[in-house]
């Protein structure tokens, strides 16, 4: 009997031990069997890639990245702030199907339209009220802020998982919501639309598709950066930002044909909108 016949003996009778326990340890065992049996080589060293699709047996990044630091402060326009981004939440979910999973993209026209804040905080308030797993993912390569949102570190994450570096779920964030993860951007680099315009960040996005219900992308303004636009294709719905009282409306228009021309635009979000209350209503009655 050959070394690798013993060995794959040995294990089996070890495989047999261990009926009744966890479905863990027996994942653990089968993975030493396969290991003996192609001489333990990782998988460089046996002429495969350091990226793999396959989801571990402890999936995603050690520890837990907290959600509380995206509440806003109690006050008395704090209910007002749930009620509606719970509203825009329950809303993408019914454009986008019921049952269906997909990816959504927000992306804006201009800078500081309030993109990052408004796609953190739907999609957050989505994975309050959904069974399924939500994924938020940084594609601001213009200003990647989610990691700052969230108080962790920006590496690893999307570009790392995209050169290679690192497999998808050792850079995937928990949270404190069980059913609620995040990835940051990752390493900065000077040509990153390569990278998130690439065959690879399809395959990405395919893969994710499978363990997440629905995945938000937080993207660069689409009418400045080629990103957003590089990715729309890849996504089931598109949703852009208007900052209210700023962004004139020619410029929304623009932006709007962009999306419209490559994929379904599910509609516009009016940010930080500003209602005005006639001064004679504001007055007392003497």
């Amino acid at each position: 009997m050959s070394t690798k016949e013993e060995a794959l003996k040995k294990a089996m009778e070890q495989m047999e031990g261990l009926k009744g326990r966890v479905e863990s340890l027996q994942k653990a065992v089968e993975k030493a069997v396969r290991k003996t049996l192609e001489g333990d080589l990782p998988p460089e060293e046996a002429g495969g890639t350091s990226l793999s699709w396959e989801t571990p047996e402890e999936p995603f990044r050690e520890g837990k990245v907290p959600v509380e630091t995206l509440f806003p402060k109690e006050s008395r326009y704090s209910l007002e702030w749930y009620s509606g981004i719970h509203s825009l939440a329950i809303n993408i979910k019914r454009k986008v199907g019921e049952g269906k999973k997909g990816a959504v993209l927000f992306t804006s026209s201009v800078p500081g339209e309030g993109t990052t804040t408004l796609c953190s905080n739907v999609s957050l308030a989505l994975a309050r009220v959904l069974a399924g797993n939500v994924l938020l993912l940084d594609c601001n390569a213009r200003h990647p802020e989610i990691h700052k949102l969230f108080n962790t570190e920006s590496i690893p994450g999307l570009t790392d998982i995209l050169m290679e570096k690192i497999n998808w779920e050792e850079a995937i964030r928990k949270t404190t919501l069980k059913n609620y993860y995040v990835l940051p951007f990752g390493q900065s680099l000077q040509d990153p639309w390569s990278l998130l315009g690439s065959v690879a960040m399809e395959g990405l996005l395919n893969v994710l598709k499978v363990d997440f219900d629905f995945i938000f992308l937080d993207a660069p303004p689409i009418l400045e950066w080629t990103g957003a636009e590089m990715i729309v294709p890849w996504v089931e719905a598109a949703v852009l930002i208007i900052k209210a009282h700023s962004t004139r409306r020619e410029v929304v228009m623009r932006a709007a044909e962009r999306i419209i021309d490559r994929r379904e635009f599910i509609g516009a979000i009016l940010n930080q909108q500003k209602w005005f209350t006639t001064r004679f209503l504001n007055k007392g009655h003497r």
